[in-house]
């Protein structure tokens, strides 16, 4: 991946995980007067993502026109309540998460060899465990398949990331913000640990 703008020493190694573990991004497209938005688990691959869409969805559509997008991927680990960190002010409250945003140049594939090739990636990442037939244009269950469905590649050009793990806090006030997390153990709170634990090792 290249042209990052890194917020917060977020590192290149961080943002891949971020892709990897998160298995649903927000499409942003743009048409002359509307901002699109719509939610696609997506395929990462030698610094390019792939998305399959519908001919017909307004979004595949709008990249035909304009092949400018916007895929953001973002990861809510944890509420942080005030009196964790202030016992008076509740302006302190706050919420930790990991997100990375993609601005990138797009181009669509409708042709039937070229929507084969790119499906198979997204079996060898969601199904690797195979159990299908093979995807050829000219076995009969594939055909409507090929005929409705775009591929969408989109090639970062600019990248902002940002995790918001207590780093504004010492490393002592994080670790009991830590102890808490492990107290309550709610939803993701362990995970939120695990994130803050390996962003003090590897950024104190």
């Amino acid at each position: 991946m290249k042209h990052y703008d890194i917020y917060r020493q977020t590192d290149e190694v961080e943002i891949l995980n971020l892709i990897k573990s998160t298995s649903m991004s927000l499409l942003l497209t743009q048409t002359e007067c509307d901002l699109q938005t719509g939610a696609f688990n997506p395929v990462h691959k030698e610094g390019l993502f792939y998305l399959h869409l519908n001919r017909s969805d307004e979004q595949f559509l709008a990249l035909n026109k304009r092949p400018k997008a916007r895929l953001v991927f973002f990861d809510f680990l944890c509420n942080i309540p005030s009196y964790w960190v202030d016992k008076d002010y509740g302006g302190a409250a706050t919420s930790y998460y990991r997100f990375a945003e993609f601005d990138c140049d797009a181009r669509v594939f409708v042709e039937f060899n070229a929507v084969a090739t790119m499906c198979q990636l997204f079996l060898d990442h969601y199904q690797p465990e195979g159990r299908y037939a093979p995807l050829m244009v000219n076995i009969d269950i594939y055909k409507e398949s090929f005929q409705t469905l775009g591929i969408v590649e989109l090639k970062p050009t600019r990248t902002i990331a940002k995790w918001k793990l207590g780093q504004n806090r010492s490393i002592e006030q994080r670790r009991q913000i830590m102890t808490n997390l492990k107290d309550r153990n709610r939803g993701d709170d362990l995970r939120a640990v695990q994130e803050m634990e390996k962003w003090i090792q590897t950024h104190s």
